[in-house]
């Protein structure tokens, strides 16, 4: 298959990853990085690649498609105008600020018969692949309830509009979904700890058409990160480590519902409980989505790739979550429990 001629927009710590990774694969032509604000190429290049700061520029360029890795607050109006250019579009999550947006931006890239999805990456993490087959093939019996930790660490510059829920959250919730189908959202709590207004973190209750029940937490002041999902069923456990890429189950007799051409490394905890490390082929995530993303462009299958209805579905619960979050406490809520003073808490 021939390369394809792609355009990266915006070079903030997305934007420069996607620069490494395009940058090194084969399948790719990168001609262009659109950034306002860049002085120079993350790296050197032998490559010719334009470094232009406006869209109007941008469109001076010959490409087929482009990644979107600008602010959030862009996304909306970057993707429309290169959809309206009859560009492809792989942009980084949230595909839009609002539902409203996302199904505007579905339905143009629609009309115009071309493909756009969302940047969902635990998608392509090698640990959610393993979990769903983990799940398809019973090994836990029947899924009960799902408990997704999301922390760490707070980011450098807070823009106007992000919040943990839409930083972090926004993955679980992607993940959550194409795992358990469609979900309904509970309850959530949201507390401001370091900034008036901005959510640094948040507790979220969910559950899927079949009552199996979810809980997210996710937060910006644990100093080190933690990406953990474990799913109880009626037979055992499945514990994922998205940074590590591992994927453990617990519970009796779990090697006996797995095939055994996974080969698998089994060890006895307590004398009556299997715990089985399922192996995994570590990948870059980042490199595995866009992979998926050239194949599709392609006209291949656009196995999980977030696009279409999904893509709007991964707006809508986040903007469901904020909408249905009761405040936990404020700044200066916080700074008085800090010194020990009593402040009235709202009941949960």
């Amino acid at each position: 298959m021939d390369k394809i001629r792609v355009a990266l927009v915006g070079l903030g710590n997305m934007g420069r990853n996607h620069f490494r990774v395009l940058n090194a694969m084969p399948q790719f032509d990168l001609v262009a990085v659109m950034d306002p604000y860049a002085e120079t190429l993350p790296a050197e290049t032998e490559k010719e690649i334009s470094l232009v700061r406006s869209m109007a520029e941008l469109e001076m360029i010959d490409f087929a498609a482009a990644i979107v890795a600008s602010p959030t607050e862009t996304h909306f109006q970057v993707v429309k105008k290169l959809l309206e250019w009859d560009r492809h579009v792989l942009v980084e999550k949230p595909a839009a600020s609002t539902y409203e947006q996302s199904i505007e931006l579905k339905d143009l890239a629609a009309h115009r018969s071309l493909r756009l999805c969302v940047g969902n990456i635990e998608r392509s993490n090698p640990a959610v692949a393993a979990l769903s087959r983990v799940l398809d093939f019973g090994v836990i019996g029947t899924p009960v309830h799902f408990s997704a930790t999301r922390a760490g660490g707070f980011p450098k510059s807070v823009k106007p509009g992000n919040h943990v829920i839409l930083d972090l959250a926004v993955h679980e919730l992607d993940v959550a979904r194409k795992l358990l189908g469609p979900l309904q959202i509970k309850h959530s709590v949201c507390h401001s700890t370091s900034l008036h207004e901005i959510c640094d973190t948040a507790e979220v209750l969910l559950s899927n058409e079949d009552g199996i029940t979810a809980s997210i937490h996710v937060n910006w002041l644990t100093p080190s990160k933690i990406r953990s999902l474990r799913v109880t069923g009626d037979l055992g456990v499945c514990e994922v480590d998205y940074i590590a890429q591992s994927c453990v189950v617990s519970g009796h007799d779990v090697s006996g519902r797995i095939p055994q051409s996974w080969g698998l490394e089994v060890s006895d905890d307590n004398g009556f409980c299997e715990k089985v490390q399922i192996p995994i082929e570590r990948q870059e995530p980042l490199r595995v989505q866009l992979e998926r993303f050239y194949r599709w462009l392609s006209g291949e299958d656009a196995t999980d790739l977030c696009f279409g209805d999904a893509m709007v579905e991964s707006v809508r619960l986040v903007e469901e979550c904020v909408n249905k979050a009761t405040s936990g406490f404020d700044v200066e809520a916080f700074e008085s429990l800090k010194k020990g003073r009593s402040v009235d808490q709202p009941s949960l």
